[in-house]
């Protein structure tokens, strides 16, 4: 156990926002019990130059959403 939860803190810190949202969904997959996993994305509308600026950023937002069955 203590080997998993390593490795999947290692997959949330060395991951992109994108691959996060997929080692979620394959939590939810690998549980049973679970509807399958819905993914909601709002992506940030401010250019990627302002971001890495500082200026006007607005956060994005990712959920994974699952119901228990």
């Amino acid at each position: 156990m203590e080997k998993f939860l390593k490795e999947a803190i290692a997959a949330w810190r060395d991951g992109t926002e994108r691959s996060r949202v997929e080692l979620v969904k394959r939590y939810f997959l690998s549980v049973s019990g679970f509807t399958t996993p819905e993914v909601i994305v709002r992506p940030s509308t401010v250019p990627t130059f302002w971001q890495m600026l500082g200026m006007g950023s607005r956060d994005p937002f990712y959920a994974v959403i699952a119901r228990k069955a």
